[in-house]
């Protein structure tokens, strides 16, 4: 996960469940530097904040895909902006979705269960 609020990865970490290894970085940077180390982990699914400290969150997500790596994982754009600008930037990047964060823990439910139909990841019942 590459989010730079403390609260919003706790909330969406705990929404994923303890099935899943979860890591997150708080800046974009942070993250490609450790993609593009690829220490042999694969990463089934990326979930990207849109407003991050360093540079735009379309960014890391169009250098995430354009590493040469054998599997590319499923990356979804979660986020408190829902201007069709920034969905414009998220599609042309190479996202697979984009979701606005929603103000509770059920709407945040809702949307890790579409992440997981999409990326095909189960989650803690």
């Amino acid at each position: 996960m590459i989010e730079d609020e403390p609260t919003d990865f706790s909330a969406i970490a705990r929404v994923l469940g303890s099935n899943h290894q979860i890591v997150n970085w708080a800046t974009g940077g942070e993250a490609l530097d450790a993609f593009e180390q690829d220490s042999g982990e694969p990463v089934r699914v990326i979930i990207v904040d849109l407003g991050l400290p360093d540079m735009h969150g379309s960014e890391v997500i169009r250098r995430i895909r354009a590493l040469p790596r054998g599997t590319h994982p499923a990356i979804f754009a979660l986020t408190s902006s829902s201007d069709p600008s920034d969905r414009d930037r998220v599609d042309a990047a190479g996202a697979d979705d984009y979701f606005v964060k929603p103000g509770t823990i059920a709407g945040l439910r809702g949307i890790a269960a579409q992440i997981a139909d999409i990326s095909g990841i189960t989650l803690d019942r």
